[in-house]
């Protein structure tokens, strides 16, 4: 019976040492950002914001007011820059850096409808 337990035993540890390569713990290892792609998804997604605030802007809103309205129509562009921003993370790291975006939305769609606003107003 012993030596019956011990075949049992050094086979298990043969076949989790021959495995042992094949199996992960935890997330795989990732991979940078390119930093031209967060660039560009970023232009891309401040361009439509812009377009946006030109088209929707009445002067009767608030920069806030008129961020709120904006930021529905430019939620594809923001989904890709979720995406890339997080895509070099773990899991953890990803969660970190939508919930950071999420966060900072209203505030960067008002900076750039104020800016639009104001490139508007002021002579070239």
């Amino acid at each position: 019976m012993r030596e019956r337990s011990r075949v049992l035993a050094l086979a298990l540890a043969v076949g989790l040492t021959a495995c042992a390569d094949e199996v992960q713990f935890g997330d795989p290892p990732s991979v940078p950002v390119d930093p031209e792609a967060v660039d560009a998804v970023s232009a891309a997604y401040t361009d439509c914001l812009r377009r946006e605030a030109d088209r929707v802007d009445d002067r009767k809103l608030s920069p806030i007011g008129l961020a709120l309205k904006v930021i529905p129509a430019c939620e594809k562009q923001f989904s890709a820059l979720e995406a890339v921003a997080a895509s070099g993370n773990d899991r953890f790291g990803r969660h970190a850096v939508r919930n950071s975006l999420e966060m900072d939305k209203e505030e960067l769609a008002t900076h750039v409808v104020l800016q639009q606003r104001l490139s508007h107003t002021l002579p070239p």
